[in-house]
């Protein structure tokens, strides 16, 4: 009975062991599936989003063909001469019809081989700028071949929204139409027949605007770029489905033919993906790119603005209907990956998973095996162990004459237990040797406290002593340290001086020169004045001169009137003339006594300028011989003050070494102070040490007493 609850009880630990394990490694599992398979799907958005893009950028490159193709037709040359022959007629009306009618079947032929070739429009229309329509070519669905419109059978566009649309546009400016399905006077056509409209004005050679060019794009062309079903991921199996909606949610390209172009007809206006899919139309509506999860399957969206990427790639001015960037313009291209396809993807990560998951139970039960083995041996070993314990028990309390059963096994317990009792016995013999030293220890320690005191007054002495030497030596450096100062000051003072000394002695030299040069002025005015003195003298010659012609001007004068005298009534005229002569001589010669006092008196100023300025440059000489025996006076000065400094210098640098020396003495003194302190605190403490000690030993000794211990 006792054999049967102890295998129950077993059994129930295997089990509380297994069960948790089983769990945590199923939650494990789970766990590593489920990242697993966001992984996968992250990685299956990836990639679908590079096609998507990869779509992206083939339509693109589809309308950049056809804008290519409409500038080319745009500026073909017989465009232009059509143009202007519309636009300004001859005089003669059946010149111009021949002349019309032979550049329109030119670029009916022109226009025909352009459709052949490219087989991507269908229809090409020349169109005046009244509306009505010049050349045709529609493309034949059936047998794909170009068709020319006869003339009867032009139509007039000029009610036509993209007519209306185009001829208000520039130069090089292009009108998109929305992409829909081409009409039949009113009708859809069927089969269906997408379309997308690419026109531009045209212009005459003297740059008037003559019509419009429409290229009538074959939309089944581009939808194809949105291949409905693309293989995303041959290898894994999985299966991506493509769809291309505008701006209304509606399908221009759609998982089936029936949920395409409901906007068209009354009946499919609520033919949407937002009615669909509302909460992946919502999402679209706040994000350019993304990708979203819901139980209809993943969407992967991006979204293209027909009108601002055409006018990027083109560098060309872009319109709409509703002009620029309209909403009808912006369509999504939309990859759709069915619940299916996600449900086989999360299958085949869990075959992958599945075998390790299973390898990692079977490795828990054998592990679980091995703890229940390893359980039953640790009861047998408990018993054992049980003994052991209140063995270590008794000589925890002190008793060391227990002894440890060994039996005749290598397992670890018996290791144990022998180790026990080697430590018993090697405790009884430490614990006798411990009592023994603790005697020993306690008389020595008494000795050691003895000495410690009488060391520790001794350094209580030294400790006043060095305090005493360093107040004296901190007395004499602050000493050093002033007189060190007042040189430093005496020495600057006398610097100071030096430097005065010698801007004095520049001031006095910058003197002498001013009055050297003020000497030289006056010696210059000296000389100007004697100049003076000599033209005047040249004066007085010529007044003397001028003296003497009036003289003999006086004399002729007489002699004149004599002679008209002599004449009688024939010499009065020639009288009146000798006797102005007389009176204009006699003016002449008081003017010339004026001018001869006149030079005099400046003779006389002039000479005493002269004396004046030759006794003033005597004085300035003199001056000049003074301010240099002062300025030879003031050098001496200065010579012996600048040598007075390198003494004070000699000084002070004295002063301060004596002050750093006292400085240093009493930091070592300080030094040697704070190192008795420290050796007199540290003998307290060995002191207190020492105290310690001998209650430790004591402590000790009465542990020691409490152990039994064997006898012999």
């Amino acid at each position: 009975m006792l054999k049967l609850l102890r295998s129950q009880s077993l059994l129930m630990r295997g089990i509380a062991i297994f069960v948790p394990l089983l769990l945590a490694n199923s939650g494990l599992f789970m766990l590593i599936h489920r990242n697993q398979l966001q992984a996968e799907k992250e990685n299956l958005a990836t990639r679908t989003a590079r096609q998507i893009e990869q779509r992206k950028l083939a339509l693109l490159g589809g309308v950049r063909e056809v804008v290519a193709d409409l500038n080319f037709l745009a500026n073909h040359s017989d465009i232009s001469t059509l143009g202007a022959s519309l636009l300004q007629p001859p005089d003669d009306g059946e010149t111009v019809t021949i002349f019309v009618n032979s550049l329109r079947q030119k670029l009916n032929r022109d226009f025909f081989l352009f459709v052949d070739q490219k087989k991507l429009y269908t229809m090409v229309r020349l169109i005046d700028r009244q509306g009505q329509e010049i050349v045709r070519i529609n493309l034949n669905s059936t047998n794909e071949r170009p068709e020319v419109t006869p003339i009867d059978e032009l139509q007039d566009k000029s009610s036509r929204y993209y007519f209306q649309e185009t001829i208000q546009l520039g130069k090089n400016e292009i009108f998109i139409s929305p992409f829909d399905l081409a009409k039949d006077l009113g009708k859809v056509k069927r089969p269906f027949l997408p379309v997308i409209r690419f026109s531009t004005p045209v212009y005459s050679a003297q740059d008037d605007k003559a019509g419009i060019l429409i290229l009538s794009v074959f939309g089944e062309i581009l939808l194809n770029e949105i291949d409905q079903r693309e293989t995303g991921n041959e290898e894994e199996g999985q299966t991506n489905e493509f769809m291309l909606l505008n701006a209304e949610g509606y399908w221009l390209k759609g998982l089936t033919p029936e949920d395409e172009w409901g906007f068209m007809f009354d009946q499919g206006q609520d033919r949407t993906f937002a009615n669909a899919y509302p909460q992946v139309w919502q999402s679209m509506q706040t994000e350019v790119t993304g990708h979203i999860e819901t139980t209809a399957g993943l969407f992967i969206f991006s979204n293209i603005s027909l009108l601002a990427e055409v006018q990027k790639i083109t560098n060309q001015a872009v319109r709409g209907v509703n002009v620029d960037g309209s909403a009808s313009y912006s369509w999504r291209i939309v990859a759709y990956v069915s619940p299916q396809t996600l449900a086989g993807l999360s299958n085949q990560i869990y075959a992958q998973l599945l075998p390790i998951y299973l390898g990692i139970v079977a490795i828990l039960a054998i592990a679980t095996l091995i703890i229940l083995r390893q359980l039953q041996a640790a009861e047998k070993t408990q018993a054992r162990i049980d003994v052991g314990v209140m063995a270590a028990e008794k000589i925890a309390a002190g008793d060391l004459t227990v002894h440890f059963d060994t039996v005749d096994t290598s397992d670890g317990l018996n290791r144990l237990f022998e180790a026990f009792e080697y430590t018993t016995q090697s405790l009884s013999k430490l614990i006798g040797q411990v009592q023994r030293s603790g005697v020993e220890v306690t008389t020595s320690s008494t000795q050691l406290a003895s000495n410690s005191q009488q060391l520790q007054a001794t350094m209580t002495e030294q400790v006043a002593t060095t305090s005493e030497i360093m107040s004296t030596t901190q007395q004499i450096a602050a000493t050093s340290e002033e007189l060190s100062k007042n040189v430093s000051r005496v020495a600057d003072e006398v610097a100071t001086t030096a430097f005065t000394a010698d801007q004095g002695l520049s001031e006095l030299q910058q003197m002498k020169q001013t009055i050297q040069q003020l000497s030289a002025a006056t010696a210059a005015i000296a000389n100007r004045l004697g100049l003076i003195s000599e033209r005047a003298n040249m004066i007085n010659m010529v007044v003397t001169t001028i003296t003497k012609v009036a003289d003999q001007t006086n004399l002729l004068s007489l002699n004149a009137a004599i002679e008209a005298e002599k004449a009688g009534e024939y010499g009065a005229g020639f009288s009146v003339v000798a006797r102005e002569i007389r009176r204009l001589a006699d003016q002449t010669a008081v003017a010339t006594l004026e001018i001869e006092t006149m030079v005099n008196e400046m003779q006389s100023a002039v000479s005493t300028g002269v004396m004046e300025m030759d006794k003033f440059t005597q004085e300035v000489n003199q001056s000049v011989n003074s301010i240099e025996s002062i300025s030879q006076q003031v050098a001496l000065v200065i010579e012996q003050v600048q040598n007075l400094t390198p003494k004070f210098a000699e000084i002070n640098q004295g002063s301060e070494n004596q002050s750093l020396g006292a400085q240093q003495i009493s930091e070592a003194m300080g030094q040697l102070n704070d190192a008795s302190q420290q050796t007199a605190k540290s003998m307290q403490d060995g002191t207190n040490t020492i105290a310690n000690l001998q209650q430790v030993v004591q402590g000790l000794q009465q542990e020691i007493s409490r152990f039994k211990m064997a006898q012999g």
